[in-house]
């Protein structure tokens, strides 16, 4: 399966916001901050339900719903982190 490199681009993107706020919490809060929210939990709903769609819906389609779901996430856990 070959993917565009924007998807590369966009998942390594969110797994730098992910990490740097791991390591914010563990710097500033001194402990690990892994927020289970609702957002996290559909993220990972769609990414179960990915491979499933591939079939019928265009991966370039299916992963633009399941990147910005996880951007959302990863945000709103930074924001809750720094509270």
């Amino acid at each position: 399966m070959h993917l565009p490199v924007w998807i590369y681009v966009w998942i390594a993107l969110i797994a730098c916001i992910k990490v740097f706020n791991i390591v914010y919490g563990l710097a500033v809060r001194k402990q690990f901050l892994a927020d289970h929210s609702i957002l996290n939990k559909v993220t990972g709903a769609l990414l179960f339900l990915l491979p499933l769609t591939l079939p019928a819906i265009n991966v370039k389609y299916s992963a633009v719903v399941v990147c910005a779901v996880a951007t959302v996430a990863a945000v709103q856990e930074g924001v809750r982190s720094k509270k």
